[in-house]
């Protein structure tokens, strides 16, 4: 039970290094200016990047949002779990050794027609559990598998596994964004529009094929990281053994994109879950990305004096990179210091700062952003992304001001 935190550790640092690889000029420009000539420009430098960070991360906020309200909106209807029943939720966790905040098992909803035992978290910001209503009669009896449900749902909280439909937004704005680059380059280039559309074909194709593997490879690692800490935090491999052997005879045998087969989950469970151990999906990864990144910067140096953009972004790319891929091989070191904390689902910190503030703080990092990029783009292209820029971000202000 131990080292169940171990776990915990792993999965949040795999956000970090899918941060850096999503943004590596933000994590790479400010430090390669501090070991240059230019050390002096450091501080410009960290402060536009994290400006830029701030206001992709938040409309990546509003893109999850949106769509876990059009999820709940689609979904059955819950109600708030009473008093009572909470009260009673949390005295049989903490008999059986389990320490869970009160903020977490105040905040579950309850499917009451759906007699299955089953659950998942809705919510971005401040995600919540819902249960169904079997799942509430085994969790006040004191079902070992209702427990153990519980505890790989309290794991993808803990874990920040709502971060991933923010993160899939994320990888098809890239794609959009490089289509448009590259369109725009071969526009400039004066090539032919056959060879226009090629180009810009195989780049959609590209990347629609590696971003959509590494959205399932992700989304499949977080259901093991949760398998993993939930099985140590209750203790009883067999009874979670069990409860996914159970579930293995109804699941239909069909291609799942988000979620790894309860087959192979079982014997990840078995075996004592090598693969988020070993992590052979970030080595892949990891090293692709060094050589495809290698190969633009190479071909940049060689077909231009006066290096473009891409360059210095590819150059960002592969040193993020190996950075991340040295950080797999210590996922043993992190495992295991991991460990050494205490295993509680602890009710997150948080920031009592006014949503009118946060509001007055993103219109302002909002403007200075569509600014400083439309005085990078110029010309005509740079004023037209000012009025769309501009109107975006103080739409997003309007929208988002509280209901009195």
């Amino acid at each position: 039970m131990g080292s169940s935190k171990g776990y915990a550790l792993l999965a949040r640092v795999d956000w970090l290094m899918l941060l850096a690889i999503a943004f590596p000029m933000q994590f790479y420009a400010p430090i390669s200016l501090l070991f240059s000539d230019h050390s002096n420009l450091f501080w410009m430098q960290l402060i536009t990047s994290t400006a830029e960070a701030i206001f992709l991360g938040g409309f990546l906020i509003i893109v999850g949002v949106v769509v876990d309200k059009i999820r709940v909106t689609l979904s059955p209807p819950t109600i708030l779990m009473e008093g009572g029943t909470c009260k009673a939720i949390e005295t049989t966790l903490a008999n059986r050794g389990i320490n869970v905040a009160q903020y977490f098992i105040r905040r579950m909803h309850v499917i009451k027609g759906d007699l299955t035992l089953g659950a998942h978290v809705r919510g971005i910001l401040k995600p919540y559990i819902v249960i169904s209503g079997g799942m509430l009669v085994g969790l006040r009896r004191g079902d070992q598998r209702a427990i153990s449900i519980l505890c790989h749902e309290l794991a993808h909280i803990s874990h920040h596994d709502r971060l991933l439909p923010m993160y899939m937004g994320l990888a098809v704005i890239e794609g959009i964004g490089t289509t448009y680059k590259v369109v725009i380059g071969i526009l400039a280039a004066e090539l032919g529009s056959t060879s226009v559309w090629l180009t810009v074909t195989l780049l959609a194709v590209y990347k629609i094929v590696i971003l959509s593997l590494q959205v399932s490879m992700i989304s499949k690692y977080r259901e093991f990281y949760a398998d993993a800490r939930a099985s140590k935090i209750c203790s009883q491999n067999n009874a979670y053994l069990e409860l996914l052997s159970h579930s293995e005879g109804r699941e239909l045998h069909r291609f799942s994109f988000f979620h790894p087969s309860l087959a192979k989950r079982i014997t990840e469970l078995e075996g004592g879950f090598p693969i988020v151990k070993k992590a052979w999906f970030w080595r892949v990864f990891l090293t692709l990305h060094v050589i495809v990144s290698w190969t633009i910067w190479v071909e940049m140096n060689v077909l231009s004096d006066e290096l473009p953009f891409e360059a210095y972004y590819a150059q960002a790319s592969i040193f993020v990179a190996l950075a991340c891929l040295g950080i797999t091989f210590f996922r043993g070191l992190l495992l295991r210091a991991g460990a050494k904390k205490s295993d509680e689902f602890s009710s997150p910190k948080r920031i009592s700062i006014p949503v009118s503030v946060w509001r007055y703080i993103f219109l302002l990092i909002g403007f200075t952003f569509v600014v400083v990029t439309s005085e990078m783009a110029g010309g005509e292209g740079g004023s037209m992304w000012i009025s769309i820029g501009g109107a975006v971000v103080y739409a997003i202000f309007v929208a988002t001001k509280p209901k009195h």
